[in-house]
């Protein structure tokens, strides 16, 4: 005697997924409710700003740079570093639109002195402050005492240095510490 579970095959594998997507998009609910889900992943992703190493910054990156205690970059209440000595302390910085708020630009990069030895923040500091001021005027295109705005460098910090970083970052940021809502880059300002 057959027993009516032997008349008939199984399903496969691959018929049982087909049947199981024929029942997904059958079903226009679950269909929505997966392609909002997805869609708003995706969405996420795409707008959270990406930290960005100050060896990947170019002239004319804007940027937010985050200082400690400074966890809301949507208001002026978040300080906005105008020292080099500040600089050294950012926690992290994105890449931000030019044409929005932004805390900084950068005006450009110049190579430090190569040392076996760190030099230290202020001697490193002091090395390149020269070179970013010098290429203020061009970037802004008004000299740095008639500008609304102010220049200074981060240098890399001692773990950097060890690491082969030797280069600085010129930035431009407004002199009353309020973020940028424009290029300053050939502004004239």
């Amino acid at each position: 005697m057959t027993r009516e579970r032997d008349r008939y095959g199984r399903a496969s594998a691959r018929e049982q997924l087909a049947g199981e997507l024929r029942g997904f998009w059958a079903n226009r609910a679950l269909r929505t409710a997966m392609f909002l889900f997805v869609g708003g992943l995706v969405l996420l992703w795409v707008l959270t700003p990406k930290a960005v190493a100050p060896t990947e910054l170019v002239s004319g990156d804007c940027l937010f740079l985050r200082l400690p205690g400074g966890t809301d970059v949507a208001s002026n209440a978040a300080p906005v570093a105008g020292t080099t000595q500040q600089l050294t302390t950012v926690v992290s910085s994105e890449r931000a639109a030019c044409n929005l708020s932004h805390s900084h630009e950068v005006s450009t990069t110049v190579a430090l002195p190569d040392a076996d030895q760190y030099p230290g923040l202020a001697a490193l500091a002091q090395e390149g402050q020269d070179d970013c001021e010098a290429a203020f005027a061009a970037y802004v295109g008004r000299p740095l005492d008639a500008s609304r705005y102010g220049t200074a460098i981060w240098v890399p910090p001692a773990d950097a240095w060890a690491a082969g970083d030797r280069d600085g970052v010129c930035v431009v940021f407004n002199k009353d510490r309020t973020y940028l809502d424009h290029r300053a880059a050939g502004s004239g300002e």
